[in-house]
């Protein structure tokens, strides 16, 4: 008998720390977080011109700030892999951030206007997915 009850406390633990979780990560934004990622989203696009390698690393930041406040922790890749399910390209998502890497460490790297273009719009495309509309 004290095993099964044990055992059922357990199971009750469980399921409400996934529901805690769950209700963590549908948050949803407010008015003010939808307006900062506007903005930063318009000059993210207005840099893209002259500064690509900022614009790159401005949009894997802007990510990144998007799933904080979707409740997610860690490092943005961390964050990735607990969010997966919520992505429509997971794989592309992270073809992005890796090419972000690539410029923020790599000396000398150049970022070329296509694949600029092509991150540009998967980071669009996951910032949709979390709920932002640009």
């Amino acid at each position: 008998m004290k095993l099964y009850l044990v055992f059922g406390v357990v199971v009750l633990l469980l399921v409400a720390a996934e529901l805690f979780f769950r209700w963590r990560r549908s948050k949803s934004f407010t008015q003010r977080d939808i307006h900062l990622v506007t903005v930063q989203w318009h000059s993210i696009l207005e840099h893209s011109g002259r500064e690509p390698r900022f614009a790159l690393i401005e949009a894997d930041k802007l990510l990144d700030f998007v799933l904080k406040r979707k409740g997610f922790v860690g490092s943005l890749g961390d964050k990735l892999k607990k969010a997966e399910p919520l992505f429509s390209d997971i794989d592309g998502v992270w073809a992005a951030h890796k090419l972000r890497n690539r410029a923020a460490h790599e000396v000398g790297f150049h970022v070329s206007e296509n694949d600029l273009h092509h991150a540009l719009k998967i980071f669009k495309k996951a910032l949709w997915d979390m709920g932002i509309k640009l």
